[in-house]
């Protein structure tokens, strides 16, 4: 949809007039690339996502992974996951509320 329209031509607006109108979200979301560019195509959608997650995993949250220390493979058989437990669990929960990884206990 967007990808039809040049840049300065004022068909835009009467999309975005039209899309501010009805309730429903029409046309394709976009993303923007490092460069601060429109990605408009799938496969320039997946190249901008993945040098987004690239630069994350590399740049923002550098780690060293020489100053991990070693943990071995954990061995043997799962808990035993009784029903009493399973009702337990159940009984802390709040209604309509999902519980949040980190709160298990």
């Amino acid at each position: 949809m967007f990808s039809d329209v040049e840049k300065g031509n004022e068909d835009i607006f009467c999309i975005t007039k039209q899309m501010k109108k009805s309730k429903n979200v029409v046309g394709e979301c976009c993303v923007r690339d490092d460069q601060g560019h429109i990605s408009l195509m799938d496969d320039a959608k997946k190249k901008a996502w993945r040098d987004n997650y690239n630069y994350l995993l590399t740049v923002q949250f550098s780690w060293f992974p020489e100053k991990v220390p070693p943990a071995l493979p954990v061995e043997g058989p799962p808990i035993f996951i009784t029903s009493n437990m399973v009702a337990e669990a159940i009984s802390k929960m709040k209604q309509y509320k999902a519980p949040h990884p980190s709160c298990q206990k």
